[in-house]
C-alpha cells in the first residue's frame, strides 16, 4: 500500500536513493526529540537497582542507531537509569534483531560466561525472537510496551476492561514468538528472575 501511494504521488516506484533521503531527513528530527521521551517507565529504576544489588548485570539492545542512542543514554542517565552495557543496532555489521548479535555482544562485553543465565526482556516480537536466537530466557511485556498501545496516562487511568484489552492485544502478537514468560510490566520482573534462578538450579535451560 505504501508503494502504491508512492507511485501515485511520484509516478515511479521508490528506490534506494529515495529511502536514503527519507532516512537522512528523519534522523535529525529523531535526534532532536528522543531525549523528550527518555523518562523511565514506572518501577523501572527500582527493579533495575534491585537487580544490580544482586550483582545481576544490565545490558541494553536498541533498535536506535548509535547517533541516537548516545543522546538517549545521556538523557536516561540524568533520570538515574544506567545500564552496564548498551549496544545500538548499527554497532555490528550483521544488523539488528531478530538476529542474536546485539544480545550476544552484550554477553561478550559484560563478560558473562553462561548465556543460559541471561534473560532477554522485550515488548516486541522481534526482540523476543532475538533472545531465543541467542539462547536466552525470554520475557515479554504486555502492558508497558508498544503492542498494548497505551500511553502512560492512559495506563494510569485505565479500568480493568481497558487493561485486559491491552493485554489481549499484546498477547496476540507476542505469543507467536513463544516467550518463556509474559508479564504486565517490569514491576513483575523480579518474580520471573526468582523463578528462572530456581529452574537453573534444577538443571533447566532456556
Amino acid at each position: 500500500s505504501v508503494n502504491a501511494r508512492w507511485v501515485e504521488r511520484f509516478g515511479q516506484p521508490m528506490d534506494t536513493q529515495d529511502i536514503d533521503k527519507i532516512y537522512q531527513t528523519f534522523m535529525p528530527l529523531q535526534k532532536a526529540k528522543v531525549a523528550d521521551h527518555a523518562a523511565p517507565i514506572p518501577h523501572a529504576l527500582e527493579v533495575v537497582q534491585g537487580l544490580k544489588d544482586k550483582n545481576i548485570k544490565i545490558g541494553s539492545c536498541s533498535g536506535y542507531p548509535r547517533q541516537v542512542m548516545d543522546i538517549l543514554v545521556t538523557a536516561a542517565s540524568d533520570y538515574g537509569y544506567q545500564p552496564d552495557c548498551v549496544v545500538a543496532t548499527d554497532d555490528l555489521p550483521q544488523g539488528g534483531r531478530p538476529a542474536p548479535f546485539m544480545a550476544l555482544k552484550n554477553v561478550i562485553d559484560l563478560g558473562v560466561s553462561n548465556v543460559r543465565a541471561c534473560i532477554k526482556v522485550d515488548d516486541a516480537a522481534p526482540g523476543i525472537d532475538e533472545g531465543h536466537n541467542a539462547g536466552m530466557w525470554t520475557v515479554g511485556l504486555l502492558l508497558s510496551g508498544n503492542e498494548a498501545g497505551l500511553t502512560l496516562q492512559e495506563y494510569l487511568d485505565a479500568d480493568e476492561a481497558t487493561m485486559q484489552a491491552g493485554r489481549d492485544k499484546a498477547r496476540a502478537k507476542l505469543e507467536k514468538s513463544n516467550p518463556h514468560y509474559l508479564i504486565d510490566t517490569i514491576a513483575d520482573f523480579p518474580e520471573v528472575v526468582a523463578d528462572i534462578e530456581r529452574r537453573l538450579l534444577e538443571g533447566e535451560r532456556p
